[in-house]
């Protein structure tokens, strides 16, 4: 994730704090776009799916425990958008799993959805800890027609 949208936007106004950013594998986890946005008519946001053998590489936020009650807000908890889910991450750069908090929907999915490329931005603004091939996969996504993109000249 973007770490100004995260920390800056997010985390600090509300007193949170993130105090390292490093590079996380999800094994056995697949990342989707197949969760309705709260905030775009038409458009995914990113989900997470269990599937054998895949992997998802991500940047692993250390943050306080405020912080995760701020990420709940953004991402409607608790209104049943997204759920806290704890998983087990490789941290490759030395080899040691940690335990983690990822947010996973399950309910109203549909595959036929795309982000926007916006949207896709955010999860790209991570190059700077992310696999170069990673980056590549997330930059050949599709992407959703924008709305902007569907009006008449």
């Amino acid at each position: 994730m973007d770490p100004a949208r995260l920390i800056d936007a997010r985390l600090a106004p509300a007193g949170a704090a993130c105090f390292e950013r490093v590079l996380g594998r999800l094994d056995d986890w697949a990342l989707t776009f197949d969760k309705p946005s709260a905030y775009f008519p038409g458009a995914a946001a990113a989900n997470l799916v269990e599937s054998s053998g895949a992997h998802v590489f991500g940047v692993l936020n250390r943050i306080s425990g405020r912080g995760l009650h701020v990420l709940d807000q953004y991402e409607n908890v608790a209104s049943g958008q997204y759920e806290r889910v704890v998983v087990r991450v490789l941290c490759p750069e030395n080899n040691d799993y940690v335990v983690a908090t990822t947010y996973v929907a399950r309910n109203n999915l549909d595959s036929q959805l795309k982000p926007r490329a916006a949207y896709l931005n955010h999860l790209l603004a991570g190059s700077d800890i992310l696999p170069k091939a990673y980056i590549e996969q997330l930059k050949s996504l599709p992407v959703c027609v924008e709305v902007a993109d569907r009006l008449p000249a």
